[in-house]
């Protein structure tokens, strides 16, 4: 094909792929369960097509299997695309050129380009190393399903809920209770007086956990030597102080109740959610993970879907622990963790 201006992009679409091992599009055939057990099989293309003609008029590209640290920024040309999955791996089936996703490259960041997308319905960027989401994806304004989990994702703009067509939020390995849960963690090592909740309010609280975990000495009381060390909890501290640091970055300051206030609007997963009116399927499981399956959301309150029996609990009686006698907190995600770590709804 001869190469003029109007399709440079093309050749340099074409490049990346053969530079990255990516094979001309195929399809393989997944097998699928629907709603009452019955089996059905769909064909799920991957790859990318050689074809220019083909190219343009691409309305679902797959790049599953990766091995690239970030995306191409020429997909944003292929604006009929209604479904892009750049997942560091897939489910299912593997693909001929499944060892391409052995490699450490994951993407880092969502690119701001990808808003030029503007037809786009589904957008797959699981499994990768995706730790914010920034607030220029509200303007993916027809996206219907959203699959960020396990990225390690520490904070989500609150532009998120201008989604307003999505139905299906995953956010299942992420960071957003590290916080919360830090709390506990260093009353447990003695780091927090157990008092601290009745001493002070829940802002002078975080204020005091982030400059715990924002100064170096934290490394002391998980070395070797510290009990904590040997504690698989000590992730969570470390995740915590890691995310600290993000924050400090995005926000450019070190000033704590700045950055507290930030962190509590980054991380309040209730608010978002009770902001989308359509979505109907939500996948948070924070660190601990789910023994449930999917969390289904209703105009008042959510319904966790178990073996047995469905147990739905109103947004009114969500924000308290029945069988601790404690408040949660104003966090959607506190509450899950905890319905997760707690509650027996077997």
């Amino acid at each position: 094909m001869l190469q003029t201006t109007e399709n440079k992009w093309v050749q340099e679409l074409f490049q990346w792929a053969d530079d990255n091992n990516i094979p001309d599009l195929f399809y393989i055939e997944e097998e699928f369960f629907d709603i009452n057990g019955d089996c059905f099989y769909e064909k799920i293309p991957l790859g990318l097509t050689r074809n220019e003609e083909k190219l343009v008029k691409l309305d679902e590209l797959n790049l599953c299997w990766h091995n690239c640290s970030e995306m191409p920024e020429q997909i944003k040309y292929l604006t009929h695309l209604k479904k892009l999955n750049f997942a560091k791996s897939a489910c299912g089936t593997q693909p001929p050129f499944y060892k391409n996703a052995d490699g450490p490259n994951r993407l880092k960041e969502i690119p701001e380009w990808i808003t030029e997308l503007y037809n786009l319905e589904e957008l797959n960027l699981s499994e990768n190393e995706v730790r914010y989401v920034p607030e220029y994806i509200g303007k993916l304004t027809k996206l219907k399903k959203l699959y960020l989990h396990n990225n390690g994702i520490v904070f989500i703009e609150p532009d998120l809920a201008k989604l307003k067509s999505l139905e299906v939020l995953w956010l299942d390995g992420s960071y957003l209770l590290v916080l919360s849960q830090a709390q506990t963690l260093l009353e447990r090592s003695g780091i927090l007086e157990k008092d601290d909740r009745s001493k002070h309010c829940h802002l002078q609280l975080d204020l005091r956990i982030m400059d715990l975990l924002s100064k170096d000495n934290l490394d002391e009381l998980l070395d070797t030597s510290s009990e904590l060390y040997f504690s698989p909890h000590r992730y969570t501290l470390i995740a915590c102080r890691y995310a600290i640091h993000i924050l400090i970055g995005l926000k450019k300051t070190v000033d704590h109740t700045r950055l507290n206030e930030s962190w509590l609007n980054l991380t309040d997963i209730r608010k978002l959610v009770c902001q989308l009116p359509k979505l109907n399927e939500l996948w948070l499981k924070g660190l601990k993970g789910s023994m449930y399956g999917p969390i289904n959301l209703h105009h008042n309150g959510i319904e966790l879907i178990t073996s047995k029996k469905n147990v739905i609990i109103d947004f009114d009686h969500i924000l308290i622990e029945p069988w601790a006698n404690e408040p949660l907190g104003n966090n959607f995600g506190n509450i899950l963790t905890a319905l997760d770590l707690w509650g027996d709804y077997s």
